[in-house]
């Protein structure tokens, strides 16, 4: 199985000590923006920015081994270690703000477990 950054963050930030009181609902509300009861691309995009500007702690607009990465998902991905190489497609060994943005739609596509085009309440739940 291929690690995938934006799952492994998007785990790491869920389970953090900070969100583990907030219910399934509470986070699928912080995805839906527009409150219409469904997450679009659009909205997975703007939330995907928020969660990259959290793990970028060195704030120079690209996640690598200077930021905490690794070490904050560390239990999310079996070996412990972020594999760049699906969201690095530049193969620079960082990762971009576009880049992990740019991933939304596969972040979707894994999400959206009835493959209607929109992440439902259902579908972040599973």
């Amino acid at each position: 199985m291929k690690p995938v950054l934006i799952p492994a963050l998007f785990a790491a930030l869920v389970s953090s000590p900070l969100l583990a009181q907030e219910t399934t609902d509470d986070l699928f509300a912080q995805w839906d923006l527009n409150a219409d009861g469904s997450i679009s691309e659009l909205e997975a995009r703007a939330t995907l920015t928020s969660i990259f500007s959290t793990f970028d702690t060195n704030l120079d607009g690209y996640l690598d081994d200077v930021d905490d990465v690794a070490d904050d998902q560390e239990d999310v991905v079996e070996e412990g270690e972020v594999a760049m190489d699906f969201d690095d497609p530049d193969g620079d060994g960082r990762v971009s703000m576009l880049e992990f943005v740019d991933r939304a739609s596969d972040w979707m596509a894994l999400m959206d477990r009835d493959s209607d085009g929109v992440i439902t309440a259902a579908d972040f739940a599973s």
